[in-house]
């Protein structure tokens, strides 16, 4: 049964979709990737007695969210008149995105403040 609200021959909604996905998943995952990183990478630190690279690495990982913060901002500007799903879609990726973006800023504040072997 067609929807009668959508125009089944638009394309631009079935073609952002997978990156509307892609976004909703790749935001927690990046800051697992870093959680791990930061893991592997304390070790080494503590024997060099610094955070250099827990620091590079956190810089790396924020900078990937904050573009994903960006993208999902574009995709919810861009997205929000089509039909309910992609709306809602648009507006959770951003919001996953941004609050990732905010857990990953909670998760720095240790290496900042501490010393690597603490």
């Amino acid at each position: 049964m067609d929807s009668s609200t959508w125009d089944r021959g638009s394309s631009k909604p079935a073609r952002f979709a997978g990156l509307l996905v892609a976004l909703i998943v790749v935001a927690p995952i990046t800051w697992l990737t870093m959680l791990e990183v930061d893991y592997v990478l304390a070790y080494a630190a503590c024997a060099d007695s610094t955070n250099g690279w827990i620091h590079k690495a956190n810089t790396v990982f924020t900078t990937l969210l904050a573009a994903a913060v960006l993208s999902g901002w574009w995709l919810r500007r861009r997205f929000t008149a089509f039909p309910p799903p992609v709306g809602f879609l648009a507006n959770v990726a951003l919001m996953i995105a941004g609050l990732t973006l905010l857990v990953v800023m909670a998760t720095i504040v240790p290496a900042l403040l501490l010393h690597p072997c603490d």
